[in-house]
């Protein structure tokens, strides 16, 4: 979830997307989602998610 003091970034379920994860929500708006892949911190993840679902690119800071 990516959250922005009050704001929390939504995406829209599109009613003619063939890819909908079995989500069945038409002209909805949703937290963005998927899986992460084998081998796949965390962190990597969430960036290529957030990638594939707003194309935007993410720049995380976080303290290992």
């Amino acid at each position: 979830m990516i959250i922005d003091g009050d704001k929390i970034l939504l995406g829209p379920r599109l009613s003619k997307r063939s890819d909908t994860g079995g989500i069945q929500e038409p002209d909805c708006w949703s937290l963005p989602g998927g899986k992460q892949e084998m081998f796949e911190t965390m962190f990597e993840g969430s960036k290529r998610e957030i990638k594939e679902e707003f194309i935007i690119a993410l720049f995380l800071n976080y303290n290992t």
